[in-house]
């Protein structure tokens, strides 16, 4: 009919959704990239001696920052391409304080810790994608959505930097009337302070969120509240508006797994960085004395002097920026693997996650079943193995 407005096409509805959800974050970046832009391009800056961190270490945290901001405005969806550009923005960063008016220093040293930074956070990325089946994917996507949703709230951005301002207000009060040591230990106790609120804040909050996305049943891709009970026998459903599959149980909280699954769960990764950590504690000294005995056998060779004079040059914060990314990057493949097999327990639904029952011989209806011994709710998307059926 002539005048009526042409119907949006489904798939605007998620690229919507999506905008909304990056548009404070796309805010963060730009205003975090200008901060940053000018913090290290200011003339003749130098941090204070009353700073307890090395400049090595704040560039590695301000470009790991950098990299996690641009990943949630999701401007791009390739994590690979999101590290390369802002490793080449880093090293720009740092070759254009060379800018005579500036009077900054040029180093290769301040370029690795950045690049650190950004390989670091690229890690974490990496490791806390999401993995495993349908089921744990489902439990994933409604972190997620609710993670989303909360930081859509500009009220939620104003209370984390309103305990951020909380916490930083007593080391600027007592900076001028204290000595440099007392001032570095009040820095600290206001920085952990204010990490273990945030954490706790955020957890709280995200919690509920969880609990509001529940109860409102929307859909993940578009948003829309999903007020139907029209599910298949399989549990599945179309979205009225954006067509994305719907499951009867995917607005669900599976509770953790109890302490002991937990543990047998986290057993294999605690061990494995554990190992590594040894390893390393056994080869760096083990390195040392066969570098002191190269030397020994040939003191004539030109290349182990080369390697001690270019170790023993390091600055300690830089030694200090390679430790703390190297403890990270090995926390972060930990973090992989357990999330790896944390998601078995989810998709294969074998186990009550509770009270340890088998729940081989437990019928579902549309995909839910409740174990028979305590009743916890789990989900079984696709059938058991045929030798699963066979043992039962």
């Amino acid at each position: 009919m002539p005048g009526r407005a042409p119907a949006v096409p489904p798939m605007s509805e998620p690229a919507a959704l999506l905008r909304r959800f990056a548009r404070p974050w796309r805010t963060a970046f730009l205003l975090y990239a200008l901060g940053l832009t000018i913090a290290t391009h200011w003339p003749r800056l130098m941090l204070a001696p009353e700073v307890p961190a090395s400049d090595k270490t704040l560039h590695l945290l301000a470009f790991g920052a950098l990299t996690y901001l641009l990943w949630r405005a999701r401007w791009l969806g390739s994590l690979p391409v999101i590290a390369l550009i802002v490793l080449a923005w880093s090293v720009l960063d740092e070759i254009s304080q060379g800018i005579a008016f500036l009077n900054r220093h040029v180093t290769w040293l301040d370029g690795m810790a950045n690049v650190l930074g950004v390989i670091i956070i690229t890690a974490w990325l990496w490791a806390l994608q999401p993995v495993g089946g349908p089921v744990n994917r489902m439990r994933l996507a409604l972190h997620r959505f609710a993670f989303d949703q909360l930081f859509q709230s500009w009220r939620v951005w104003l209370l984390f930097i309103g305990v951020f301002v909380a916490c930083a207000v007593p080391p600027v009060i007592v900076w001028p009337l204290l000595s440099p040591a007392h001032t570095a230990r009040v820095i600290i106790i206001s920085f952990t302070v204010w990490l273990m609120i945030s954490i706790a804040l955020l957890v709280r909050l995200w919690r509920g969120q969880c609990r509001i996305v529940s109860g409102g049943r929307p859909c993940f891709a578009c948003g829309e509240p999903y007020t139907k009970t029209e599910f298949n026998d399989a549990g599945h459903a179309p979205c009225p508006r954006c067509g994305a599959d719907l499951h009867i149980a995917q607005w669900n909280d599976p509770s953790p797994p109890a302490a002991g699954m937990l543990m047998r769960i986290l057993g294999q990764p605690a061990l494995l960085t554990l190992l590594v950590l040894a390893a390393a504690l056994v080869l760096i000294p083990a390195s040392a004395q066969i570098f002191e005995w190269s030397i020994k056998a040939d003191p004539t060779s030109s290349a182990a002097p080369r390697i001690a004079r270019f170790i023993g040059s390091l600055p300690s914060d830089v030694t200090a920026a390679i430790d703390l990314s190297l403890c990270l990057l090995l926390l972060a493949f930990a973090t992989r693997l357990y999330r790896t097999r944390l998601a078995r327990y989810y998709d294969r639904s074998i186990r009550c996650r509770k009270c340890g029952h088998d729940l081989r011989g437990t019928p579902t209806e549309q995909g839910v079943g409740r174990c028979g011994e305590c009743g916890t709710p789990f989900v079984r998307t696709v059938p058991l193995p045929q030798s699963e059926e066979e043992k039962r």
